[in-house]
C-alpha cells in the first residue's frame, strides 16, 4: 500500500531525516483527526501513512486524487438515490464495479486511489440505506480524509524537505518484479470479487450498517498486494494486525491513566519514530510493524475517537473484528489459490 517504493541503503542524515518526517506527519494527521473528530477521522491518518512512506506526491498528483475521490463519492451518491430501492439491480452494478477495481492496472488507477473507491462505493451506499443524509456524511468524511492527508504530507515534506541527490542513492527494498499479464490480472481480480463480493451482498440484504467496519477492513485489506495470491503475506497481515490489536489495549490503559490528548501525541510520535526507523531500514519486522500499525490506527480511532463510553470495550470489539477479517481473507485466498492456481505456480508444480 506504498505509494513508492521505499529506497534503503540511506545515508545516515537522510535516513534520519526521513524518519523524523514521517513521525512528525504522524503527529499532524493524529492531532488533525482526533482533535477535530470529524466522523471516520482516522481514515486520514490510514491515508497520510501510506503517503508518508513514500516520495512526496506532486501537487499536481494531490488535485488528481481530490477530484478523483470526489467523483467516487459523486457516483456513490448518485447509486444510492437512484439505485437502492432496486437493490437487485445495485447489487450486479456493485459486483461489476469491484471487478473492475481490481482489475484496473496500477497505471490506471493507483493502489492507493483503489481504496479510496472501494471506501466511497461499498461505505456510501450501505449507510444510505439507513439515511441519505448520513450518507452525504460519509462521503464527506471521506473527501476531507483525502484533502486533510495530503495537506499534511505536504507540510511535512515542506518542513522536512528532500535534496535533490537523496532520491537516488541506495537501492529499492525489495527487486523490480514484472508486471502481471492481462489473464493473471483477470484471474487476480475474479477472485479478489469472489471473496468480497459475498461479504458486501450479505451487508446490503442484511442492512448491516452498525458493523460498517468490517466493510472499512475489507476495502482496506483485500487490497493489499499480493495476499490472493501468497499466504505469507496473508498470514503476515494477520499477525500484524493481531500485534497492533495488542498494542491498542495497552495505548488505551495508558490513556487511561493518564487521560491527556497531549500525552496521546506524545505516544503515537514514539510509536511513528520507531515504525518509521523500522520501515525506511526495511528491517526484519518491517511487514509486521506496518501491518500493526494500520491496526492500531483503525482499532484506536474508530473506537475512541466519536464516543469515548467504553472506549475499552469497543476496542476489544475491533480487534476482533479485524482478526476475523483478515482470517477470512486467508481462507478465503488460500482455498481459491489451492483450488485454481495462478499460471506460474502450476507451471512450478508440473
Amino acid at each position: 500500500m506504498s505509494a513508492s517504493p521505499i529506497v534503503t541503503d540511506l545515508p545516515r542524515p537522510v535516513l534520519k531525516r526521513k524518519v523524523v518526517r514521517y513521525a512528525f506527519g504522524i503527529l499532524l494527521a493524529v492531532t488533525l483527526a482526533f482533535g477535530i473528530n470529524w466522523p471516520a477521522s482516522f481514515l486520514a491518518i490510514v491515508l497520510a501513512n501510506v503517503f508518508l512512506q513514500g516520495n512526496k506526491p506532486s501537487i499536481k498528483m494531490g488535485i488528481d486524487f481530490i477530484v478523483a475521490a470526489i467523483l467516487a463519492v459523486i457516483l456513490a451518491l448518485l447509486l444510492s438515490n437512484f439505485l437502492l430501492q432496486y437493490r437487485n439491480i445495485y447489487i450486479i452494478i456493485i459486483g461489476l464495479v469491484l471487478f473492475y477495481l481490481f482489475y484496473a492496472k496500477d497505471s490506471q488507477i493507483s493502489p492507493i486511489l483503489k481504496i479510496w473507491f472501494l471506501l466511497a462505493i461499498l461505505i456510501i451506499p450501505l449507510m444510505s440505506l439507513k439515511s441519505i443524509v448520513i450518507g452525504e456524511i460519509v462521503g464527506q468524511a471521506i473527501i476531507i480524509g483525502a484533502i486533510v492527508a495530503l495537506l499534511v504530507v505536504w507540510i511535512a515534506h515542506a518542513i522536512f524537505p528532500d535534496n535533490d541527490h537523496d532520491q537516488g542513492g541506495g537501492h529499492s527494498g525489495s527487486h523490480a518484479s514484472i508486471p502481471p499479464t492481462d489473464h493473471e490480472r483477470f484471474i487476480t481480480a475474479l477472485k479478489r470479487t469472489v471473496v468480497v463480493y459475498p461479504v458486501v451482498i450479505m451487508f446490503f440484504f442484511f442492512n448491516l450498517q452498525s458493523d460498517v467496519l468490517i466493510l472499512i477492513y475489507i476495502a482496506i485489506f483485500s487490497s493489499v498486494p499480493g495476499i490472493s495470491q501468497d499466504l505469507s503475506i496473508g498470514k503476515t497481515v494477520f499477525l500484524g494486525c493481531v500485534t497492533g490489536g495488542i498494542i491498542t489495549f495497552f495505548l488505551y490503559e495508558l490513556l487511561v491513566l493518564v487521560p491527556v490528548f497531549s500525552f496521546m501525541l506524545v505516544l503515537f510520535f514514539l510509536a511513528a519514530l520507531f515504525i518509521g526507523d523500522q520501515i525506511f531500514q526495511n528491517k526484519k519486522y518491517a511487514v509486521y510493524i506496518k501491518a500493526g500499525f494500520s491496526a492500531i490506527i483503525i482499532v484506536f480511532g474508530s473506537a475512541v475517537g466519536n464516543d469515548k463510553v467504553d472506549a475499552g470495550g469497543k476496542a476489544f470489539l475491533r480487534v476482533i473484528q479485524v482478526g476475523i477479517v483478515v482470517l477470512y481473507l486467508i481462507v478465503a485466498f488460500g482455498l481459491l489459490e489451492k483450488w485454481f492456481p495462478t499460471k506460474k505456480q502450476s507451471a512450478n508444480n508440473n
